[in-house]
């Protein structure tokens, strides 16, 4: 694939009651670029599953949520992908 001219398509769904992000969730959403899901309440294992169809995404915010686990292969195949926050996260 190539792309030429990223623009930015945001999805922002900041301090809500989200607990969980359902796997292949964003499958029809491939050209977000950055997602930010700070301030939630998120505790699913992050696998390969959760962001599976993001081919240019370039930011995950995941910050204040209630992340233990990441799998090693969560972020594989996304060679656009620069930066992952998980500030405040209970990630071990």
């Amino acid at each position: 694939m190539q792309v030429v001219g990223l623009s930015r398509v945001l999805f922002i769904l900041k301090n809500n009651e989200i607990t969980t992000i359902p796997d292949r969730y964003f499958l029809n959403f491939s050209d977000i670029t950055i997602i930010d899901l700070t301030g939630n309440k998120i505790h699913d294992a992050i696998s390969s599953q959760k962001f599976a169809g993001l081919q240019v995404i370039r930011t995950i915010i995941l910050d204040k949520n209630l992340i233990t686990e990441i799998s090693s292969e969560a972020f594989a195949n996304m060679g656009y992908l620069r930066q992952v926050s998980l500030i405040s996260c209970k990630v071990e």
